[in-house]
Parts: structure tokens; C-alpha cells; sequence
């Protein structure tokens, strides 16, 4: 499938061929196969992975991010008014790079193996189904039948952000971390991400797309709309005060003293910060070759 072993060579109408019926129905195929080749799974393990496919775990709200785009504070911010809404505190801690709220994070992860306990993402009763792949990766049968959101964000921004985030002193990325980052793939998947979704959207009504830029423009509203149409009924007031406390300054508050200037969660790097010019201009040249859905947004 990769030409000359280069993922970022492929035809800009491979993503879309991969949406279509008989390949994604192949691949959801050979995917219920795997379960049952799995010989560290138990009988009951694969049978219920087997039902996830089928079903999704009963959850029909799917939360489908481009890396970098706010997925963890959006989720964050949901579970917090979750827990307000039914007289709690609202309260989070950070454990090992990941914020999480006092009683459990309120998604899972849209993927087959989840019930077999492998994922290792701490959950109390789901209400969504997160995911960062394109459409035509996810293997379950009711995706055609959920409510989706995609957030989006600029690709360049959207791999900046990861680019200081995984430095091997966060928000201080040297030559090393520049070589050893793995940008073609990375963006391989960006624009998979891209023409895989705007492909989907124009055959499915039910997908609604909203911009990361949007979100913290107006947390609250935007928030409102996404969690009315996963018919969360969530009161304007419980969304507000989760919000308020999940700003960069309120998170900042809930870091360790020597972790409050670099860390893996929450970044405070430079506004002029910016990717290396060598690979700004790499970035141009795929994507003006394999773009094919832009969302609106110009080349950098």
C-alpha cells in the first residue's frame, strides 16, 4: 500500500477508496478475525470483543479528534460537568501526565480490544467513544448509526504541538528530538485524518465538525452544542464552572512544583516557537499534493 516504502507517496484517492464498501468491509473482516487468532485472550475476552464490534458497548457517541486538537481538555472539561451535574465537586488530579477526574474519566477508546482490558484507560460509566483515526480505520458496525464530532485543527499546528510536547524535555526540543521525530508519519496520518472524515461527511449527515480554535474561543457554547448532540442535557452552568477550572492557569495550579515549567500536559512554550523551516517546507509540499479535503483552512 505505501509506494517506494514511503506512507506519504500514496494516492490522495487511497483514503478515500478505504471509506468505500468492499475494502472497509474487508478490513472489519480480517479485524473480527484477529480476535480469535489472539492466543493471549481468554474465550470470554474475544467474544466480548467480538460483541464491542457489533454493538460499540451500547454507546452511540463518538468523539473523533485530530492529534493536538484539545481531545483530553474537552473530555476533561465534559466529565467535570458531568460531576457537577450530579452534586459533585468537579475535581481532577494530574497521575502520570494524564489529568483525570475524582470519579473517572467519562470515555473509552473506540477500538475492538477494549473489553478485553488491555487499553489500560481508567473509565466510569462511558457516555462517548473517542478515537484519533479516520473513518475508514474504525472497526464497528454501528459507526453509520452514532452521533459523531470531529474537531479539527491546522495540520502545522496540530504536529507543532506534538513536536514540543514529545521533546525529550517538553516545550525544549533540540536537533535530536528534530531527527528522531517521526514527521512523515505523522503527517501521513494528519491528512488520512482529513480526507478520510470529509469523505465520510459528504455520505453521512450525522457528522459535525467543529475547530479546535473554535472551542477555546468560546468553551462553554461550543461544549453545549457538542454535548446536545450526543443528548447529554448537561445545564450551561455545570459547563461554565468546568471550564473555569481547567484553563492552562487553574491546571498550572494543579502541577508539581518542578513539573510547572516543562511538562507533558499542559503547554507554556513560547508563542514564536515554531517547527524547524526545513520541515515547514516538507509539510507544504504533501500537503498540496494529498489534501484533498481542507475544512476551510489555507496552506500554511
Amino acid at each position: 500500500m505505501f509506494v517506494n516504502g514511503n506512507p506519504l507517496e500514496r494516492s490522495a484517492r487511497f483514503d478515500m477508496v478505504c471509506n468505500r464498501f468492499p475494502v472497509k468491509h474487508g478490513w472489519d473482516a480480517l479485524a473480527l478475525g484477529q480476535i480469535f487468532l489472539r492466543r493471549e485472550y481468554s474465550l470470554d475476552q474475544k467474544l466480548k470483543c467480538l460483541k464491542f464490534y457489533f454493538d460499540g458497548g451500547g454507546i452511540s457517541n463518538l468523539f473523533a479528534t485530530l492529534t493536538r486538537s484539545g481531545s483530553n481538555w474537552s473530555l476533561l472539561g465534559i466529565a467535570l460537568a458531568i460531576d457537577l451535574s450530579r452534586g459533585g465537586d468537579g475535581s481532577y488530579y494530574l497521575d502520570k501526565h494524564f489529568w483525570y477526574p475524582r470519579d473517572g474519566i467519562c470515555y473509552t477508546k473506540l477500538d475492538w480490544r477494549t473489553p478485553a482490558g488491555t487499553l489500560g484507560i481508567p473509565c466510569n460509566e462511558p457516555v462517548v467513544l473517542h478515537t484519533h483515526h479516520p473513518y475508514y480505520r474504525l472497526r464497528c458496525a454501528q459507526i453509520k448509526n452514532m452521533k459523531i464530532v470531529v474537531v479539527l485543527r491546522p495540520i502545522v499546528q496540530s504536529m507543532e504541538s506534538k513536536y514540543f510536547k514529545l521533546a525529550r524535555v517538553p516545550d525544549h526540543p533540540t536537533e535530536q528530538d528534530d531527527r528522531e521525530f517521526g514527521w512523515e508519519k505523522m503527517l501521513s496520518d494528519a491528512i488520512e485524518f482529513y480526507n478520510g472524515w470529509g469523505d465520510a461527511m459528504r455520505r453521512n449527515g450525522n457528522i459535525h465538525v467543529f475547530k479546535y480554535e473554535d472551542l477555546l474561543a468560546d468553551p462553554v457554547g461550543s461544549h453545549k452544542e457538542i454535548t446536545d448532540i450526543w443528548n447529554l442535557a448537561i445545564p450551561v452552568d455545570c459547563l461554565q464552572q468546568a471550564f473555569d477550572s481547567v484553563t492552562k492557569k487553574e491546571m498550572r495550579k494543579r502541577l508539581p512544583e518542578e513539573k510547572k515549567n516543562s511538562n507533558m500536559r499542559v503547554s507554556f512554550r513560547s508563542r514564536s516557537a515554531t517547527i524547524p523551516e526545513h520541515r515547514l517546507d516538507m509539510i507544504r509540499r504533501h500537503l498540496a499534493r494529498r489534501l484533498r479535503y481542507d475544512f476551510g483552512y489555507r496552506l500554511p
